[in-house]
């Protein structure tokens, strides 16, 4: 009977062996799989980590050159709408300036008066319909019609500036015929009318 108790014995010990080594394998199998999920999170974790500062880099790379592109396009735009505006006021200046205000009536007005006097591009001419002097450019056009002006242009200041010296009589001093004339007129009537 001890015999069979024994072998009893040891097949209990054994089917207790068997079974704590069948949990300590599935416990640790169970702490391996749990260690791999953990290491798998951590890479993942880092490969986001690394693509968020790639993909980061890229978006502040782009961004810039698109503010870059947005600025030199506002540039652009800025200096386009600025020579439009001062364009458009030039041509609002001589729209104002102009003695005719269409280049039909510009050639005609140009047939019936005389050429007085040319400096640079700009000729004076006389009308003698209105009795009036008038200046005119050929070179210089606002959408397509000459600039003409009833005012001087400035390359006739000198032109329209008395120069008039005194005869030095022997007999008189030399402070007295000192006083030259050096008036300057807006118009060519009031420089003809003062001679």
């Amino acid at each position: 009977m001890d015999r069979r108790f024994e072998s009893q014995r040891a097949q209990d010990r054994l089917t207790s062996n068997s079974s704590w080594i069948q949990d300590r394998e599935s416990s640790l199998n169970e702490a391996l799989l749990q260690k791999k999920r953990d290491e798998h999170a951590k890479m993942s974790l880092a490969a986001c980590r690394i693509e968020a500062l790639v993909r980061g880099k890229i978006g502040r790379i782009f961004a810039a050159e698109l503010r870059a592109m947005h600025h030199s396009a506002r540039v652009f735009q800025r200096w386009t709408r600025g020579a439009q505006g001062r364009k458009k006021a030039r041509e609002a200046r001589w729209k104002l300036l102009r003695v005719v205000p269409s280049l039909y009536a510009l050639n005609l007005m140009r047939k019936r008066s005389r050429e007085v006097e040319k400096v640079k591009s700009w000729v004076e001419m006389f009308d003698p319909q209105t009795e009036t002097f008038w200046y005119f450019n050929k070179d210089e056009a606002n959408n397509g019609i000459p600039n003409s002006s009833w005012d001087h242009p400035k390359e006739f200041d000198d032109k329209l500036t008395c120069v008039w010296e005194p005869y030095a009589y022997p007999h008189v001093s030399k402070a007295a015929t000192n006083n030259r004339c050096c008036m300057r007129f807006k118009t060519r009537r009031e420089y003809n009318t003062h001679r």
